[in-house]
């Protein structure tokens, strides 16, 4: 009987533990090759949706896209084609749809040409990180975000796609100091005046920054550059008499 029971009895048994393979190291030459890098690369949302996009998008959007399709044209070879595109977009308005509101632009002939005959994308990203406006030169933070320099970027990109008196004034109206690449901005800003009037005008220019720099390096100079210290000019002071 006592081993009918035992055999009635029955048993947990463990289950077997299933084998899992470990994948096998491959080494890196049997990897297959990576793809070629794009040429053109989808940016980053904020930076536009295009290549060569401005930093500003709010600002200089519309005049960025005349840049970029400008500097496509030279890179490609394509400047038949870039060239009709840009004239198709001179003077006629242009809608411009973004997640707030629905706005209308339009381009001047000017802005077409700097676009295409030279680096308009360049000017837009050297008047955003190339500008120091004056009442920012103490200043160790940097300037983007705080209202004179949104100001600034607003009556460029304003003058940039209208190309006139007003907005040149507007433009004019920040005291700053400007980078090098935007010198075709000025040049065709002025290209409808005198020649002679433009070459003598910019020569005078060239005249007081080599004045104002010369001044400012032998005033630099004549300062001393190391101070007395307290406890030498507390020596010096004389013992009152009594």
């Amino acid at each position: 009987m006592a081993e009918g029971k035992d055999l009635m009895r029955t048993r947990e048994r463990a289950l077997p533990k299933p084998e899992i393979s470990k994948p096998k190291a491959s080494s890196k030459k049997d990897a297959p090759p990576k793809p070629p890098a794009p040429e053109y690369r989808r940016p980053m949302l904020h930076s536009g949706n295009y290549p060569d996009a401005p930093r500003d998008a709010g600002v200089f959007g519309p005049v960025g896209l005349l840049g970029a399709i400008g500097r496509w044209a030279r890179r490609t070879q394509e400047m038949g084609r870039g060239k009709a595109v840009l004239d198709s977009l001179a003077g006629q308005p242009m809608l411009l749809i973004s997640y707030e509101q629905i706005s209308q632009v339009r381009f001047d002939h000017h802005t077409t040409r700097l676009a295409l005959e030279h680096d308009l994308t360049k000017i837009v990203d050297s008047l955003y990180l190339g500008t120091t406006l004056y009442s920012e030169l103490e200043s160790a933070s940097t300037p983007f975000g705080k209202p004179a320099f949104k100001t600034f970027c607003l009556m460029a990109g304003r003058f940039l796609q209208s190309f006139n008196s007003a907005a040149f004034i507007d433009f004019m109206a920040s005291r700053a100091e400007y980078a090098t690449e935007i010198a075709p901005l000025f040049t065709e800003y002025f290209r409808h005046m005198d020649k002679d009037i433009v070459q003598s005008a910019s020569e005078l220019g060239r005249w007081l920054n080599r004045t104002a720099y010369f001044a400012a390096k032998s005033e630099a100079e004549e300062f001393p550059l190391k101070r007395e210290s307290p406890k030498s000019s507390k020596s010096r002071k004389r013992r009152p008499k009594f």
